[in-house]
């Protein structure tokens, strides 16, 4: 039985340095705020006493990202220094239709990318079909790490990005999780949520290894799960 179908509707980033992180997804990543206000009392209960104000940013369309504000002056970004490939690491990709474009308003705008926008390509089944693309790698003000691409060459497959419905960066489609184990977490996908795998290849090039910061040797098996030709955008790595 599949729970969800459909696209990533949203990702939530908890901060400590509200005004930074504001900058960072407004002036940055070219969002907008499409709802604010604070966290309810039964919700702080459930999520954290230490939680106050929110946001909602994107555009008119798409997936938001919902930015918590933490009222904790000893909290520490989260996994400082991490690397996409380390066990339990969430990184979530945009689509833009030019990542050169993205790259140099961010850096702009004084925020920290870890990787040049680089050249890679990837082969599977439908839906994925054969793609070229060219991605960067940003780090936001709390630790959060975000892989924005560009579509440069397409033949079949549908896309999740979305790469040409804004001018600028999109908001997320696409969710990364490194794993050790990729056996129980396709059981609780399954189980849980309702979906399978619908793409599984092993992506090993040059340019995909320097997204991630990686040895140009580095490859990893790469499982993007869903439901027949709806995908809800998670990517599964080894």
């Amino acid at each position: 039985m599949t729970h969800i179908i459909g696209a990533l509707q949203a990702i939530t980033i908890v901060t400590n340095t509200w005004q930074r992180s504001l900058q960072f997804y407004q002036d940055g990543l070219g969002y907008q705020i499409l709802s604010e206000g604070f966290l309810s009392e039964n919700q702080k209960k459930i999520f954290g006493e230490n939680l106050g104000k929110y946001v909602l940013l994107g555009h008119q369309e798409g997936s938001v990202v919902r930015l918590i504000e933490l009222n904790d002056p000893l909290a520490v970004p989260n996994r400082v220094g991490a690397r996409p490939w380390d066990c339990g690491m969430a990184v979530f990709e945009a689509g833009t239709p030019d990542v050169e474009r993205a790259y140099e308003k961010l850096i702009r705008n004084r925020f920290g990318a870890l990787a040049l926008p680089t050249e890679f390509d990837c082969e599977g089944p439908e839906p994925l079909g054969y793609i070229v693309m060219k991605s960067t790698a940003f780090i936001g003000p709390s630790g959060e790490q975000i892989f924005v691409t560009q579509i440069v060459n397409r033949k079949g497959g549908i896309s999740l990005l979305k790469e040409k419905s804004v001018d600028g960066i999109n908001t997320p489609a696409n969710c990364v999780i490194s794993i050790q184990n990729r056996e129980i977490q396709e059981k609780f996908w399954r189980d849980i949520i309702g979906i399978v795998p619908v793409n599984d290849l092993v992506l090993k090039q040059a340019g995909a290894a320097a997204i991630m910061g990686g040895p140009p040797d580095m490859g990893f098996d790469m499982c993007l799960m869903g439901h027949g030709l709806e995908r809800v955008g998670m990517e599964q790595h080894v």
